[in-house]
């Protein structure tokens, strides 16, 4: 679990068989995490320091980027989340909630798996849900971490009427694998 493999291609890969398995600061770390809805965790194990940092919340991206700054306490030097391509991360939200306000996207800007997962249906009843908040008075970064190679934001996004929380999960090519739009 804890060896990297190598590739058909050969190049050696940052994962072991079920662990993240990285090298910062001239020290092996060893990472995982999950994430079912309504419920975050992250571990991650410096073996040659013999020190660990096991966060877990049950609250829908509740961890936000809560373990990277402890992390980074421990291992002193902060984490790698990735360079994005494309627009920063309150741009690319604030443009893809008012497609799903208008219920038509852009689907070039989705990964494959997430375009079939919205159907039309799914995009009609996303806009007669969105639609009444309006236009957002603002979009705030509320925090930004690394999760399986992508960039993981959670931002705030506030109406007259309210906040929505949306968690995006974009790969360094800023293809959107995953939206999610949830109350405060």
């Amino acid at each position: 679990m804890t060896s990297p493999r190598t590739l058909s291609t050969g190049r050696i890969s940052e994962y072991g068989c079920g662990l993240s398995v990285k090298l910062q600061s001239g020290r092996q770390v060893l990472s995982h995490n999950g994430a079912v809805s309504g419920f975050n965790t992250w571990s991650a194990t410096i073996p040659s320091t013999r020190s660990s940092v096991i966060v877990t919340c049950n609250l829908e991206g509740g961890l936000a980027g809560v373990p990277g700054q402890i992390f980074a306490l421990l291992l002193k030097e902060p984490t790698n989340v990735p360079t994005i391509k494309g627009s920063p991360a309150t741009e690319t939200v604030k443009a893809v909630f008012a497609q799903l306000q208008r219920g038509k996207i852009d689907r070039k800007q989705f990964a494959e798996e997430f375009n079939l997962y919205l159907t039309d249906t799914k995009l009609a009843g996303a806009a007669r849900r969105l639609k009444p908040y309006g236009t957002p008075k603002s979009v705030e970064q509320l925090s930004a971490n690394e999760r399986g190679g992508m960039e993981v934001t959670t931002s705030r996004l506030t109406f007259d009427r309210g906040e929505l929380r949306v968690s995006m999960y974009r790969k360094p090519d800023g293809i959107i694998e995953q939206f999610f739009v949830s109350e405060n």
